[in-house]
């Protein structure tokens, strides 16, 4: 991935972790279920790696969501509380 992404706002977005980008980690219930009752540090680390990236945009309030390490992002975009 590269070191920005381009939110559809038009807003650049830092995704190296060391910059101070704030990024979110995705971790599935079932993921999280399966660690068992006594993880390792291994197995939180493998948890971390394999967890989806999900980016906040500043600009406009999107969320950014990498379901695939490899794959192109889904933008969200929150709804109003009257939408139906």
């Amino acid at each position: 991935m590269a070191s920005t992404i381009l939110c559809t706002c038009g807003n650049r977005i830092g995704t190296n972790l060391f910059a101070g980008s704030k990024v979110f980690r995705l971790i599935l219930d079932d993921e999280w279920d399966d660690l068992g009752n006594s993880p390792t540090q291994d197995d939180f680390s493998n948890l971390f790696v394999h967890s989806r990236e999900v980016f906040h945009c500043e600009k406009c309030s999107r969320l950014i969501v990498f379901w695939k390490h490899d794959g192109d992002p889904t933008y969200y975009t929150q709804e109003s509380a009257n939408a139906a």
